[in-house]
Formats: structure tokens, sequence, C-alpha cells
């Protein structure tokens, strides 16, 4: 059995500091680049593997791998995307900002794979 965190520093990315408006679509100004940062990025992987003893007839030896990434299912931001700002605020993750946005995150809940491997005797 083993296990694996991974984590690291949010990505630099650039906040609008305004928008003008051109033909009914708001364009966005950045003043300055990669002025924040994303939240931190970290998850926890486990891994069982399980091994089987070679039979007589066999030629070959295998053995099961299950593993769980993202073992306390951490929403993970993977990307902030700008968008048209709408009626609802609470929806926008730049309140102070003239424009409406939404983050992507990526492996929202834990992610289950099951492996099996073979080695030719």
């Amino acid at each position: 059995m083993s296990f694996n965190f991974t984590a690291q520093t949010g990505r630099p990315y650039s906040v609008a500091n305004g928008y003008f408006n051109l033909e009914g679509i708001d364009i966005p100004i950045f003043l300055e680049r990669n002025n924040a940062r994303l939240k931190p990025y970290h998850r926890l992987d486990l891994s069982w593997k399980v091994k089987y003893s070679k039979k007589l007839n066999r030629r070959w030896v295998g053995d099961w791998t299950f593993t769980i990434y993202n073992l306390y299912a951490r929403k993970n931001v993977y990307n902030t995307y700008y968008t048209q700002r709408t009626g609802d605020a609470n929806k926008h993750i730049f309140l102070g900002s003239p424009l409406g946005s939404y983050e992507l995150t990526i492996m929202n809940s834990p992610l289950f794979a099951l492996t099996y491997n073979f080695v030719f005797d």
C-alpha cells in the first residue's frame, strides 16, 4: 500500500482592472500581468497492489493495482475565466471586478482505477 501527496502553489494569472464596451461586448483591460494567484493545489492518492503467486501451467505472473486519486475530494482550481456579468453576484469570483468570472476545477471527486499487470516468464 502506498500514499502519494501532491502539493503546489497556485499558478499566477491576470486579474482585469477594468473594461470597455465594444458593440455590446465587455472587453477586459489588463494593467498588470500575473497580479494574482490561483488557490494552492493539493491532493492525496492511494494505491494498493495485490500480487498473485504463479500457477504451475502459466507462463506469466500478474498483479492487480487498486488506485484512488484525490482521496479527500478536494476541488482544485485549474483555471479562472472571465464572462459577461450576470445579475447574480454570488456566482462570480471577483466581486470587485467589473467583469463576471468562474473557476474551472478538475477532479472534484475521487477517481478510482483498477489495473492488471502481467509479465511473461
